[in-house]
């Protein structure tokens, strides 16, 4: 590395291999050293079965907004659309959060699901999953029934 240059990420997607971008469980290890851990696959054909740079950084700010005070997660009602593999949710449990995580019914909620059991220890909030196709009636009012709080979420 020259003078002046930035050293990347790791965890940026350029620096990780197809097998690790696509196969491989992705470990997110948070600021305060909590480690979770992500279940992946479906390759690069299904978006929603990869942690992707955008859900780390996301998660990374929401980390500093709770250390710096700017952002109070303790007890926020959120609901995360297109949740994926859960990183950016789990993160917002782990700081207090109670979190509803929605993707589209099938693999990437069934994932989801998976994760979400195996993060659940270290999460101070809470964290449910539901199946959400966005033009199917009885998925968002299956959802509004199931947590009639929904509709006075803190962030969507």
């Amino acid at each position: 590395m020259s003078v002046g240059e930035i050293e990347e990420p790791s965890w940026m997607m350029r620096n990780r291999t197809p097998k690790e971008l696509y196969e491989d469980d992705y470990a997110y290890i948070s600021d305060c050293g909590i480690q979770l851990r992500f279940e992946q696959g479906g390759g690069a054909r299904d978006v929603g079965q990869t942690t992707w740079d955008g859900a780390i950084l996301l998660s990374k700010y929401f980390e500093n907004a709770q250390r710096t005070g700017s952002i109070d997660f303790s007890g926020m009602t959120i609901v995360e659309l297109g949740s994926g593999t859960g990183l950016v949710g789990t993160v917002c449990a782990m700081l207090g959060a109670n979190v509803v995580l929605t993707d589209r019914p099938g693999a990437v909620t069934d994932l989801l699901r998976r994760n979400t059991n195996r993060n659940r220890p270290s999460v101070r909030g809470t964290l449910n999953v539901e199946a959400l196709d966005w033009c199917t009636e009885e998925h968002v009012q299956k959802l509004m029934s199931n947590f009639p709080n929904i509709g006075s979420f803190s962030w969507l």
